[in-house]
């Protein structure tokens, strides 16, 4: 369960860091 929600956590994380380093 953990794993999975690590998972959902990272993947919109990575793109909202990339978003705002964009």
């Amino acid at each position: 369960m953990y794993r999975r929600l690590a998972l959902w956590v990272r993947v919109p994380l990575i793109v909202i860091i990339c978003f705002v380093f964009k």
